[in-house]
């Protein structure tokens, strides 16, 4: 899927000069809906249902999942505050 979006970015570059632009809206895009920028636990879980059956998000997320959900909050926030 990553090949065939990346395709049709690069072949937007036939009629616009610069596709870098378009290239970063994607990144972003990618980057919050996989849960890199914010954790998808966040969403409401509608939105989380619909963003964890997508691959990237599951590459991306599965070791902060793992880690949420077999730690309490608190120990997770403190592990944090230790590194």
């Amino acid at each position: 899927m990553n090949f065939y979006v990346n395709y049709c970015i690069g072949m937007t570059a036939f009629w616009i000069v610069q596709s870098s632009g378009i290239r970063m809206v994607y990144q972003v895009i990618s980057e919050i809906l996989s849960g890199t920028l914010i954790p998808l636990i966040f969403f409401s879980e509608a939105l989380q249902k619909m963003l964890f059956s997508c691959l990237f998000s599951i590459l991306r997320m599965c070791q902060l999942v793992w880690l949420c959900e077999n730690t309490h909050w608190v120990e997770l926030l403190w592990r944090l505050v230790k590194l």
